[in-house]
């Protein structure tokens, strides 16, 4: 929530992930975000049609499916103190069992191809503690993200800056 991104932060170290979700047949983007301690997929999505609802929920069932497998095998609430997984949200689950997956409401409805504009804006108000409200303008947000990223390319050329991605691959020191 301190508006930073923290790369390579443990499991056991974060209540809140977000991940963007390709659903691939329906030529969408999702934005998910899984709360831990609620063990709840909050799924932010700006087309509301019950047909693309239930489209979606195929990809994010894969997640809600597989993450308590996954939390079982980094063992993730041995390391967690404040999780009691016999109480609350985990109360008589166990990994088998899938994550609750949630719909958030009144989100704004994308009228054009800007499925990413709003999956990107949604993740930032949360990050900010904000709520996508019906003040949201898609035209503003799309010309506002194609300014900064032009902003930061052009800043990238001036400074010579290489993202990790783009970096040649780091010598071993041992060849």
């Amino acid at each position: 929530m301190g508006g930073s991104m923290r790369c390579n932060t443990k499991w056991s170290e974060v209540d809140d992930v977000l991940f963007p979700i390709n659903c691939g047949k329906q030529w969408h983007w999702i934005l998910a975000r899984l709360n831990i301690k609620q063990r709840c997929i909050y799924v932010y999505n700006s087309l509301r049609s019950a047909r693309h609802e239930r489209a979606l929920l195929f990809y994010v069932d894969c997640y809600s499916e597989l993450l308590p497998l996954f939390f079982e095998a980094i063992d993730l609430f041995s390391s967690r103190d404040d999780i009691d997984i016999n109480s609350g949200p985990y109360a008589g689950l166990t990994s088998a069992n899938p994550i609750r997956i949630e719909h958030v409401p009144d989100l704004p409805v994308q009228t054009d191809l800007d499925c990413g504009v709003h999956m990107f804006c949604a993740a930032e108000a949360f990050v900010a503690g904000k709520v996508l409200g019906g003040d949201f303008n898609i035209k503003e947000q799309r010309t506002r993200l194609a300014s900064s990223f032009y902003t930061y390319a052009m800043w990238k050329d001036e400074y010579s800056a290489i993202s990790e991605d783009e970096a040649p691959p780091k010598m071993n020191r041992n060849d």
